[in-house]
């Protein structure tokens, strides 16, 4: 029996977000897979699916910070 495949579309915002929090509190040097991982609540398997190394995570977490810093203000 298959089982279903279970659904999360939230879950990449979730991993940033929780390592946006991790980098203020800690500083980027110490955030880990791991320690997101378990902020986000999420398997370390969801971790390397969308981000294959930590510095892709990191990456991305600057990145859409970046966007949403630069996005217009609606006044």
């Amino acid at each position: 029996m298959n089982r279903p495949r279970r659904t999360d579309p939230g879950r990449r915002e979730r991993i940033l977000d929780a390592a946006l929090d991790l980098i203020a509190r800690d500083g980027s040097a110490g955030v880990t897979y791991r320690s997101v991982a378990e902020a986000a609540d999420v398997p370390m398997g969801s971790m390397t699916y969308h981000f294959p190394t930590r510095d892709d995570m990191l990456l991305a977490e600057d990145r859409s910070t970046s966007s949403a810093s630069e996005a217009p203000c609606a006044a």
